[in-house]
């Protein structure tokens, strides 16, 4: 288990599905507490990967908080890794409130936050997204939104490896 830095960033060799699993089970408690379940994709256990997993830790706790927050009760957030190639990542989906087709194209804005987003849920800076694009984007990534109104959002984040 070595660290290297380069500028800020720390690469870590990390189990990815360790790494996934500890990050959900640090949010589940709120999930359970909206009555949300939270299912996570299986991936090869053995599969180790280099990367800043201090600033993806970040990524993922907020786009599954997110998820979280703007998901009615009962629903589920499926939580994606993968790893193909000279890619890997997560996707983050959910049964939520959804974005709209004018939206989208600002969310990762810094303090931009959609009417619905502001009327279901008070607190919130809106810094949130505007940070994760940042974070993936200084690693070379890549952050995608699909999404449709009314019908929940999926978030993916595609770090080169």
């Amino acid at each position: 288990h070595y660290r290297h830095t380069g500028g800020d960033r720390i690469i870590e060799e990390v189990n990815y599905k360790q790494w996934i699993d500890k990050i959900v089970s640090q949010l589940s408690c709120y999930a359970e507490h909206k009555s949300i379940k939270i299912n996570v994709v299986e991936i090869d256990p053995d599969l180790v990967l280099s990367f800043d997993s201090r600033a993806f830790e970040k990524v993922l706790i907020n786009l599954i908080n997110n998820a979280i927050r703007y998901s009615p009760e009962n629903t589920t957030i499926t939580i994606t890794p993968f790893f193909k190639g000279n890619l890997f990542g997560f996707s983050v989906s959910d049964q939520g409130i959804g974005i709209s087709k004018e939206d989208l194209p600002k969310i990762f804005d810094e303090f931009f936050r959609s009417k619905r987003a502001r009327e279901m849920e008070r607190l919130g800076t809106g810094l949130g997204l505007s940070l994760i694009k940042q974070i993936v984007e200084q690693n070379g990534g890549n952050v995608y939104v699909e999404s449709k109104e009314g019908k929940g959002s999926t978030f993916t984040v595609e770090i080169p490896s």
